[in-house]
């Protein structure tokens, strides 16, 4: 036997792993020990670290144990090949499907922490710096909201998110679709809805909200926007605030707790010079 002929406890400590494992790799002619003492004790070679780190990677990409075996079996270079060539695939979707869940939490944490800690007994505008924002800004006109679902709540959210997801699965675009409407300053009217998106996208629908100050206002406790709103435009106009652009409303309890209206928060803003 090899003078550096590694246990069987060793060789699992250096690999991470347990045992059982490479008891069990054994057992299915995946990684067999490379010596034997005379006592049926069983030793792995230095080298064979990188035979259980090459299983690793493949285990963790998807690939069955089946398939690492024959694929470190026959050593066949074009085989492995094709079989990296698909584990790669799968790990670029699961990087996006990863990468949206980030976001989507981030937007949560940072939505629901600005309702929750604005002060909920005064809705008086403010004025802050807020960074830009990507989104993904389809025309009131696009969605597919028939005569008779115009007082049905749930079929025009329907029709919105089917909207959305067609152009998310076109385009490759990631968003928590989280909703937001775009309104006219002049018109008072509903341009666009909207969702945040995490990048800059090149269709026809990306917009960005820009960087700079902003006047806002947080309405909280209920669905009803109508009163914030006259405070809004009232403030605006009495302090002789000089807005640019259109007003932004977002919906900050998000699909969490925005199901009971005593959790409802929607920041309403609008650039300022």
């Amino acid at each position: 036997m090899h003078k550096n002929a590694i246990s069987s406890g060793e060789f699992a400590k250096l690999c991470n792993t347990s045992k059982e494992t490479l008891r069990h790799y054994k057992d299915i002619g995946l990684l067999t020990p490379r010596y034997e003492a005379e006592n049926g004790y069983q030793y792995y070679d230095a080298e064979q670290f990188y035979d259980y780190y090459a299983i690793a990677i493949f285990k963790k990409t998807g690939t069955s144990l089946a398939k690492i075996k024959e694929c470190m079996s026959h050593q066949n270079i074009p085989s492995i090949l094709k079989t990296l060539s698909d584990q790669q695939e799968a790990l670029i979707k699961e990087k996006r499907k990863i990468e949206q869940m980030q976001f989507v939490v981030k937007n949560a944490l940072l939505n629901m922490s600005m309702g929750l800690y604005h002060n909920p007994t005064d809705s008086t505008p403010q004025i802050d710096f807020f960074d830009k924002e990507h989104l993904l800004a389809v025309p009131h006109n696009e969605f597919s909201i028939s005569q008779e679902d115009q007082d049905d709540e749930d079929r025009i959210l329907i029709s919105v998110l089917r909207k959305y997801k067609e152009i998310c699965d076109t385009y490759n675009i990631q968003t928590d679709y989280q909703l937001g409407a775009i309104m006219s300053f002049d018109s008072k009217r509903i341009t666009h809805l909207y969702t945040r998106v995490n990048k800059t996208y090149k269709n026809p629908y990306y917009q960005q909200k820009h960087a700079g100050k902003y006047l806002y206002s947080i309405h909280k406790g209920n669905w009803d926007l109508s009163a914030t709103y006259e405070k809004f435009f009232s403030y605006i106009k009495q302090n002789h605030i000089r807005t640019i652009g259109d007003i932004y409303a977002y919906d900050l309890a998000g699909f969490m707790i925005n199901g009971v209206e005593n959790n409802s928060m929607t920041i309403i803003s609008i650039q300022v010079v």
